[in-house]
């Protein structure tokens, strides 16, 4: 029996872990996941499942639930182990219509993601290892108790007889209130630490506001190779960046938020702005040296195909390549991007072609001259339906925009 058991718990310990890793991803969707990232690049079905409305039930995140979820059975089945069997059929009794449900529970959420269209890996990586408990647990229990044994189990449990059986109740209700209680907890104090520099919802009410105190300017945006996002968007945002600029790194990590959760929609327009006096000459002296050589980098990738993953390549590396970027920087850069993203041959081809022409392309000098005629004075600079956003709005600032700006045209 203790064969099925441990199998049980290592099943357990890993919904237990991954659980833990929604939840804080609940709050926190910006975080680097690493090696069990639910996606590539931009693509993160976990963040958009996970920001959606149904990821909260009653006040409470999916993922909370799921939490204790797995506790529970973890101790159960550590008692369970401790005891013997004296309590195996006792303890099989209890997780077994818990399992249940919580696959009935599975069933649901799973419609829910097909309905949304993002398929959560971890989360189905979850209805999976129910499925596993549910079968080892059937398999225990076939192999080693009687199913009389087990329904006078569960019959003790719901309707207790003796002294014994109603201690065991009232011990087992209490370690579930204390326990549901420091779940709870925890996921309060980290949508508390989430919310800390959050701007309240009055505040976001006034920006939005101010927002659209600004008249809507006609500006007719030339083509731009550098696009991430949906390639049939509702809504279009511009943005004039600098690939070496701080506060567009900030951006960027706004930016990765946005397109997991709307990226079906949304499609972000890039142009040149380097605050480098190299190849920008309303500068004299360089804000960011190099920049012009990393709008070079994603001017090639973007001819060549993979803007997007490099563009993303580029700011997840930003911190390490920042302070001493150059051309080999992007080279590094693009065997990175290969890698991960498996980008042909023909492509890498094109960006070293591109990369190592002499002068710069006239897409970043037009950009640049643009940039110049709507009077733009530093980055990042954003534009939602012909109204500018100076610098780097706030997550909730931007997300509000976003949603007026599709619930207004309908889209």
């Amino acid at each position: 029996m203790n064969r099925y058991l441990n199998t049980i718990q290592i099943l357990a310990a890993a919904g237990l872990v991954l659980s833990a890793i929604l939840l804080y991803q609940h709050y926190h969707p910006d975080m680097d996941m690493g090696i069990i990232a639910c996606g590539r690049g931009f693509v993160n079905p976990c963040i958009s499942v996970g920001q959606s409305k149904y990821a909260v039930f009653f006040g409470i995140p999916v993922a909370a639930l799921g939490l204790i979820f797995y506790i529970f059975i973890t101790f159960m089945l550590l008692v369970a182990d401790y005891t013997k069997e004296k309590y195996y059929a006792v303890i099989s009794g209890m997780i077994l219509p818990l399992i249940i449900a919580g696959i009935a529970a599975d069933i649901v959420l799973g419609s829910l993601m097909i309905k949304l269209g993002s398929i959560c890996k971890l989360c189905a990586a979850t209805y999976i290892i129910n499925i596993a408990i549910l079968v080892s647990l059937v398999l225990m229990i076939k192999k080693y108790l009687s199913w009389d044994e087990l329904t006078t189990s569960i019959k003790s449990i719901l309707m207790p007889e003796n002294p014994d059986q109603k201690a065991v109740l009232s011990l087992m209700v209490l370690f579930i209130f204390f326990m549901a209680f420091s779940v709870i907890s925890g996921a309060g104090i980290l949508r508390l630490r989430a919310g800390l520099n959050k701007p309240s919802e009055q505040a976001v009410t006034r920006e939005l506001a101010s927002f659209y105190k600004n008249p809507a300017g006609s500006i007719d945006f030339p083509r731009s190779s550098m696009t991430a996002g949906s390639k049939n968007p509702k809504l279009r945002i511009y943005v004039f960046t600098d690939f070496l600029c701080s506060a567009c790194y900030k951006f960027y990590n706004t930016e990765k938020y946005i397109l997991a959760k709307y990226g079906d929609r949304v499609q972000f327009v890039y142009y040149h702005y380097p605050l480098d006096s190299t190849c920008n000459k309303y500068f004299d002296d360089s804000l960011y040296p190099e920049s012009c050589t990393a709008s070079k980098s994603m001017y090639a990738a973007a001819k060549a195909g993979f803007f997007e993953e490099y563009f993303f390549m580029h700011f997840h590396d930003y911190k390490e390549i920042k302070e001493n970027y150059e051309d080999k920087t992007a080279r590094r850069l693009v065997e990175k991007t290969s890698d991960e993203f498996r980008i042909g041959n023909d492509k890498l081809k094109t960006f070293t072609d591109l990369f190592d022409s002499a002068a710069y392309p006239k897409e970043i000098t037009d950009n640049i001259e643009f940039a110049e005629k709507l009077k733009i004075g530093g980055t990042p600079t954003i534009y939602i339906s012909g109204r500018e956003l100076n610098g780097v709005p706030h997550q909730d600032v931007l997300e509000a925009i976003i949603l007026s700006e599709l619930n207004v045209s309908g889209k």
